[in-house]
Order: C-alpha cells, then sequence, then structure tokens
C-alpha cells in the first residue's frame, strides 16, 4: 500500500514538471516569436528609409535637370511627375504598415489560440478566424454601424 502510495506521488510530481515544462516552453516561444516580430519590423522601417532617401535623391537630380532646362513647359510637366511619384510612394508605405499591422494581428491570434487549448479550443479559434476575417473586411466601414453590431452579436453567440 505505501510503495503504491509512494509511486502515484512520483507520477503526480512527473506530471506537474510536465505541464510546468509545457508552459515555459510556450513562454519562450512566445518571446522568440516577439523578437522575430520586432526584427521584420525593423528591417521593414530600413527599407522605407532607404525608399525615402532615394526618392530625395531623384527630387534633387530632376531640380537639376529643371535648372539646367529652362523651358516653363518642361517645368510644369517635371513638377507634375514628381507630384505623382511622390503619391505613389506614399501610397505603398499606408499599404505596406497596413499589411504589416494585418500580419501583426494575424500573429497575436495565432498566439493566443496556442495559449488557450482543451475543450474550449475549437470555439475560440472559430471565433477568433470570424473575428479577424471581420476585421480584414471592414477596414473603412465603420459607416454601417448596424451590421456591425449584428456580426459581433453573432460572434458572441458561438461561445
Amino acid at each position: 500500500m505505501m510503495m503504491m502510495m509512494m509511486l502515484m506521488m512520483m507520477m503526480m510530481m512527473m506530471m506537474m514538471m510536465m505541464m510546468m515544462m509545457m508552459t515555459m516552453m510556450m513562454m519562450m516561444m512566445m518571446v522568440v516569436m516577439m523578437m522575430m516580430m520586432m526584427m521584420m519590423m525593423m528591417m521593414v522601417m530600413m527599407m522605407m528609409m532607404m525608399m525615402m532617401m532615394m526618392m530625395m535623391m531623384m527630387m534633387m537630380m530632376m531640380m537639376m535637370m529643371m535648372m539646367m532646362m529652362m523651358t516653363t513647359m518642361m517645368m510644369m510637366m517635371m513638377m507634375m511627375m514628381m507630384m505623382m511619384m511622390m503619391m505613389m510612394m506614399m501610397m505603398m508605405m499606408m499599404m505596406m504598415m497596413m499589411m504589416m499591422m494585418m500580419m501583426m494581428m494575424m500573429m497575436m491570434m495565432m498566439m493566443m489560440m496556442m495559449m488557450i487549448q482543451g475543450t474550449r479550443f475549437q470555439k475560440v479559434s472559430r471565433l477568433l478566424v470570424v473575428i479577424s476575417l471581420y476585421s480584414v473586411g471592414n477596414v473603412g466601414l465603420v459607416a454601417d454601424f448596424e451590421n456591425q453590431v449584428r456580426t459581433w452579436s453573432g460572434v458572441m453567440r458561438t461561445f
């Protein structure tokens, strides 16, 4: 009987240890992921900076060119071109930022899913998917409030 008790205790201890290890591993993974994300963000920022620099250089070059050929028509044309280019670049940057944000959100959701395991896992995952899809779909549609409310109530009902 005593032996049995001891064995049981040992088993319990082992189980506890395993659980602890798992949680620790999860935390470590989270940290690593965060680091990776940070790195990615840094890279993107660097790229943007480079782009900006390039744009500035281009502008300078254009200016020089203009100074050389001082016909007004050409000046106008060049100005227009430059404006267009700047606009395009800005748009691109905005798009990039948006994409990055979306990616971050998705990653976070994934993390959440990993953290929340067990029986409620499927429900939670479904909920997260719904929310993510909804957020992607309704980036600019803050106007149709009724629709949003309805969707949210539907989402909450899945719990």
